[in-house]
Formats: structure tokens, sequence, C-alpha cells
């Protein structure tokens, strides 16, 4: 009895030891992070102040990381909610006094005002609904999807059809999510890319005749974002007056019903198009798929002939 005590006292006395080391252990990591920003830093700074234990530690966990425990919120968009309902009055700015007849009876306004409402939806998407949780993540996407509006010094406008601006959408998220070269990433036409197309068209058919809801909110989140922000002041404060004059016209175009309609047409069309694309990959895939399996089986069936006459 007394060996049997006198281990358990021993026993408790290491316990406290190892329980010592943690709280040492996890006071020495917190001090170590205490001047780091998480979500802004490059993963592989945070990589490199840990120790070769913790690394180690870390992979051990990946190893047996189950994905089905994680818990994952559902987010739907305001867009999507039919209930929703919508009080707020918007100070929207007049086009007619910021353009010129000429202007307004153009298509290069017109097209960047979709892309800037794909933009938005992507982000939204992006940040489940809240674009102030991440204010500085929120610009980053922002800039890199919106290079060719936005954060473009270009006098002419690269898009001339709704395909067109939906394909420069999807490739610079997609460049953005996965940091490939868009040439190398074009290079195979994946269910991913097509599901993408296709959720942006549905989203900015969804938002047209909102859009200068979308395009108000986009604008007032971004000038929230600028009060606090201090890198690249001058480049997003131009992007963010830019985003204003889309503010007037998304205005302007909900209330031309001959284009609206038109547009609406046009989307229709690319959703189609896309749809069609998409089920002929499928069928291709899969055709390779199993001509793969075929050509496998037939090598393994002579391997086994070739045993046999062995």
């Amino acid at each position: 009895m007394l060996e049997v005590l006198q281990r358990l006292e021993e026993e408790q006395k290491m316990d406290a030891i190892d329980l010592d080391d943690d709280d040492d252990d996890e006071n020495d990591l917190t001090q170590r992070f205490s001047n780091i920003d998480l979500d802004n830093t490059d993963p592989q700074l945070i990589w490199d102040l840990l120790s070769v234990k913790e690394r180690e530690e870390f992979q051990h966990m990946l190893k047996d990381f189950n994905q089905s425990n994680i818990y994952l919120p559902s987010y739907t968009p305001w867009w999507e909610q039919d209930s929703q309902e919508w009080t707020e009055e918007l100070d929207l700015p007049d086009f007619e006094k910021m353009t010129k007849p000429e202007t307004r009876s153009g298509s290069h306004w017109l097209w960047n005002l979709l892309h800037l409402v794909g933009t938005y939806s992507y982000l939204m998407r992006h940040a489940m609904g809240d674009l102030l949780e991440y204010p500085q993540e929120t610009l980053s996407v922002c800039e890199a999807i919106s290079e060719n509006i936005l954060y473009s010094t270009a006098a002419s406008c690269p898009f001339n059809s709704v395909g067109s601006v939906v394909v420069d959408l999807v490739n610079h998220i997609t460049q953005f999510e996965d940091h490939t070269p868009s040439a190398k990433r074009n290079q195979v036409q994946h269910q991913r890319y097509y599901d993408l197309q296709l959720l942006i068209l549905e989203d900015i058919k969804r938002l047209l005749s909102v859009c200068q809801r979308a395009m108000h909110n986009f604008w007032k989140t971004l000038d929230r974002m600028m009060k606090n922000n201090k890198k690249n002041k001058k480049r997003h404060l131009l992007a963010l007056r830019k985003l204003h004059f889309y503010v007037a016209a998304a205005a302007y175009f909900i209330h031309d019903q001959d284009r609206l309609t038109m547009i609406k047409l046009a989307i229709e069309n690319e959703i189609n198009k896309t749809t069609i694309e998409k089920e002929g990959f499928e069928r291709d895939f899969k055709a390779a798929e199993d001509a793969i399996k075929q050509y496998q089986q037939q090598q393994e069936e002579k391997e086994k002939v070739k045993i046999e006459e062995l």
C-alpha cells in the first residue's frame, strides 16, 4: 500500500511539472505571436516562428485531421432572400449630370458595371456577408479582382459582351484563390471553373434589378474602410471615386428598361451556353476516365497472361 501511495505521489508531481511546462510553452507562444496579425501575415513568416517541435506537432495534427468535424456556417446573400425588404433610403448621384449623352449611349460603362456587380457578389460570398470584418483582406481581394476596372488606369474598356466580363471575373478569382498564372490554369477547363462561371452569372442576373443597392452598399463599405486604411491610400481613394461613378450608373441603368431586358437576355444565353459546355466537359471527362480504366484493365490482363505463361 505504501509503495502504491508513493508511486501515485510521484505521478502527481510529474503531472504538475508537465502542466507547468505546458503553461510555459503557451506563454512563450503567446509572446512570440503578440505583435503578429495572423489574418494578414505571410504564412511562411508564421511557420518560421514555430519551433521544430511545434512544426512536427502541427504536421502530425494535419495527418489526423478530420474535415467532417469542421462546422462551416451556411450563408445566403441578401439578393437570394425572397423575404428581404428594402427600406433604406439611398442618396444616389445623378448619372445624367455626371456624363455627356454620347457617354450614356455607349456600352463601355455598362460592361464595367456588370463586372463590378460580379465583384461585389464574390466579395460578399467570400466574406460571408460581412465585408468589414477583415477590411484589409476585403481590400486585397477587391484589388485583385477589379484590376481592370477600379484599379485600372486604362481609358478603354476591355469588355464587349457578358461572356468577356464573366471570363475576366472568373480568371481573376481563380488566380487569386489558386495563386497560379492564368496561362497555366486555362490549359485545363475543370468543373470548378464552370461552376464559378454559373454562380457569378446567376448572381449578376439576380442583382440587375437592384444593382443600385449593391453598388451603393459596395461604395459605402469601401468608404468606411478608407477611414482606417493607411496602406496604398491614394490608390484605394481613386478606386473609391470610380466606384461612386458606377453607383450613379447603376441608378441610371435600372430605369432603362430596354437595356435591362437586353442584358438579362444576354445573361440567360450565357448561362445556357456555359451549362452546355459544362455538360460536354463532364461527358468528355467521364469518357476519358473510362478509357483509362479500360486501358489499365487490359494491361493487367496482359500481365496476368505473361505470368501464367512463365
